[in-house]
């Protein structure tokens, strides 16, 4: 059985795990034990959401302006979420996948 790599990153408006539909949440990793979990899919959902509300668009002069003051206010509750999300992925893991892990660098 070949392995499949998922990749875990931490962007603006993007889902930790790449190969999510943004508009839903629903990820197309090829790796149904991480795909039909609706606990992965939860805490992605939560992380992106809760990441991307430290960014705005068109702010403050720039581009796209990163608000440290919130993210303060977050970083416990987002780390927390970022540590359920690495655990439910390491316990779900079957042998099907390997974790190619650019997330948690920044947590």
């Amino acid at each position: 059985m070949e392995k499949r790599v998922v990749r875990l990153d931490l962007e603006p408006w993007e889902y930790p795990i790449f190969l999510t539909d943004y508009m839903d949440g629903t990820t197309y990793t090829g790796v149904p034990v991480i795909d039909n979990d609706e606990v992965v899919r939860e805490l992605n959902k939560k992380i992106c959401h809760m990441y991307g509300d430290c960014f705005e668009a068109d702010s403050h002069g720039v581009a796209m302006w990163f608000n440290s003051e919130l993210y303060t206010k977050i970083c416990a509750e987002l780390k927390s979420l970022a540590k359920q999300l690495m655990d439910r992925l390491n316990e779900l893991n079957d042998g099907s996948f390997e974790l190619d892990d650019h997330f948690s660098k920044w947590i």
